[in-house]
């Protein structure tokens, strides 16, 4: 089997809310809503959610093994060493950082950019905050959406892609009810409604950039998978032809604290990506042995997804306070580059990780080995935190990883030996990610991977 990021492709295809449009009325009236809609999910039970759409393609291979089998990275050539050829990679490796107390930042890979349309985001955002009947947050949800597209956070969230501080254009508080467990189709068919009878503000102009969040009770049958709120876009014909841009947040039975959370995951990924999969993500580089630009984003998508927010969401100390309410942190290029890569950043937080040389897939001849040496390095001081390693997605074979220490440190190394069994077919693949725990649990993933010749 040779390496395709088709992979990808069809996990999206298949695990991406997606539905057909609502094609009936509500409240007596019909909906005008397009023949679909795109929405993204965010996860907050323990399974994984993946949302957007990346940038898969099939990819030709590189050479012929010497039984005759296309592979598609560089050949180790024996049991102890790598290729030149195979160990360059196209990521480049960033200069040291030296902190205030003169702690220095040990040189390392960072990880892929996120990359979009500058022309695919809300740059001004209007909020409309809309609530139902029984909503016991409502007081929190709307002094929430009137506070949040003026905050620092929202600021730092939105720097690196082109989105400005917003206005909060309207609360409603609706007099329609929803089923205990509405669908994406309910809610479709109940923005297309209230949108064409006047009742929630058009989203044409002179209105522009508009973001319309729901809170309702329960989002679970909206979602393929279990997740606790979603973001998508479908389009109106009334008043005019225009794309609607909406969240939908659960918001029972957890705790305002949870649902400003969820909220402001959702804002952000709408403002950086509103049409899903169109705008701002991570996305798969087209050379399917960069490890880095491959296989980072593999492991994004099989924990919770490549939109700004999925990729802070697994943090420890994913939230910040800023006027009271709980807040998500977000993706920053800007930040990745120099250590950090969620913002805004703690005082005092210590972000750590690892990066692997080689870099890129490696190809090993079946029944030997390969040793990979990976090098610590942190954003501060800290403790020794702990590795190991975790297949994921494409895994073909049980790889044995083998570390030569259970800990690193920044500016440490170690080094990690996988094995490919004599059973391995060629072109099998195993995948894993280096996973760094600290103390205080933040958990980081680095990719290593090899190719069965």
């Amino acid at each position: 089997m040779t390496r395709s990021l088709s992979v990808l492709g069809s996990l999206l295809l298949a695990t991406a809310c997606t539905h057909p449009a609502a094609g009936v009325g509500g409240s007596g009236s019909t909906s005008s809503a397009s023949s679909t809609s795109s929405t993204h999910a965010h996860a907050v039970a323990a399974t994984s959610t993946v949302g957007g759409s990346g940038g898969a393609g099939g990819v030709a291979p590189v050479g012929t093994s010497a039984t005759g089998v296309p592979f598609q990275c560089g050949m180790d050539q024996s049991s102890a060493a790598v290729t030149s050829s195979s160990t360059t990679s196209s990521a480049t490796t960033s200069t040291a950082t030296t902190g205030t107390s003169g702690f220095v930042t040990a040189p390392h890979t960072p990880p892929p950019p996120v990359t979009g349309n500058a022309t695919d985001v809300l740059a001004h955002m209007e909020l409309v905050t809309i609530t139902l009947p029984g909503d016991a947050n409502r007081p929190t949800e709307e002094a929430f959406g009137d506070f949040v597209l003026g905050s620092n956070w929202y600021a730092t969230a939105g720097a690196d892609y082109g989105v400005s501080p917003g206005t909060a254009l309207a609360k409603v508080a609706l007099t329609d009810t929803l089923p205990a467990h509405p669908t994406n189709a309910d809610v479709v068919t109940l923005l297309t409604n209230r949108i064409a009878d006047g009742t929630l503000p058009s989203p044409a102009a002179p209105n522009h950039d508009v973001l319309y969040i729901l809170y309702v009770a329960d989002v679970s049958q909206a979602c393929p998978i279990a997740c606790g709120a979603y973001h998508g876009q479908f389009t109106v014909t009334t008043p005019s032809a225009s794309k609607v841009y909406y969240a939908v947040v659960g918001n029972a039975p957890w705790q305002p604290d949870t649902v400003t959370s969820l909220a402001s995951h959702e804002i952000i990924e709408a403002a950086t990506d509103p049409s899903v999969g169109f705008g701002y993500m991570m996305r798969e580089t087209s050379d399917a042995c960069d490890a880095v630009g491959t296989d980072y984003v593999r492991i994004a998508n099989s924990f919770g997804g490549a939109e700004v927010g999925d990729l802070c969401e697994e943090l420890v100390d994913k939230n910040i306070t800023e006027g009271g309410f709980a807040l998500q942190r977000s993706w920053s290029n800007s930040g990745a580059a120099t250590g950090d890569p969620c913002v805004p950043t703690l005082p005092g937080d210590v972000y750590v990780n690892v990066t692997a040389t080689p870099s890129r897939v490696q190809s090993v001849f079946r029944g030997t080995s390969i040793m990979f040496t990976l090098k610590g390095w942190s954003t501060a001081p800290t403790t020794d935190w702990k590795i190991s390693a975790e297949p994921f997605l494409q895994t073909d074979f049980d790889a044995s990883p083998t570390f030569s220490q259970p800990t690193l440190n920044n500016g440490g190394v170690a080094t990690l030996t996988l094995t490919v069994p004599l059973f391995a077919k060629p072109g099998d693949f195993a995948s894993f990610a280096i996973v760094s725990t600290t103390a205080n649990g933040l958990v980081t993933r680095w990719p290593v991977s090899i190719e069965a010749e």
